[in-house]
């Protein structure tokens, strides 16, 4: 089942000195595979990553795939409780990041799904900032 959603997305990064909120809407697909994985796909708002693709794989209730591609490209794995190593390329810069998994939440219902998650990245040992991404997908 594939069906068309609007997406508000709401977003927090919170860096050791300040924070940073932004809450934006888009468009985008909502799909259950057969074998019961749920993905989001829609095109960034946002202006720094305006036109890069996100996929959100929903691989089990604890664990969250975060893709995107374009002149931003990511994959972070966000699972509760766990790190996992990614390579982060913007226009800028190219790093390795730690992404370890704070919470992860997902629910859906006959209206459309919800995903939360927070997360630290961390880069040679050192904290970056905490992130909360929250993505309420509608029929």
């Amino acid at each position: 089942m594939k069906r068309d959603v609007t997406l508000t997305l709401k977003s927090e990064q919170i860096y050791s000195d300040s924070r940073d909120k932004n809450i934006s809407t888009a468009h985008g697909t909502l799909e259950l595979t057969d074998d019961n994985i749920c993905l989001i796909r829609y095109t960034e708002p946002d202006s720094e990553m305006a036109g890069c693709v996100s996929l959100v794989k929903v691989d089990s209730p604890d664990k969250i795939h975060l893709i995107r591609d374009g002149t931003y490209k990511a994959d972070f794995i966000i699972e509760k409780g766990k790190t996992h190593k990614t390579l982060y390329r913007t226009p800028y810069i190219q790093a390795e990041l730690e992404i370890t998994g704070k919470k992860v939440f997902f629910g859906m219902n006959e209206k459309g799904c919800c995903v939360m998650l927070q997360y630290i990245i961390t880069s040679n040992g050192e904290p970056l900032n905490e992130n909360k991404l929250t993505i309420n997908a509608k029929y």
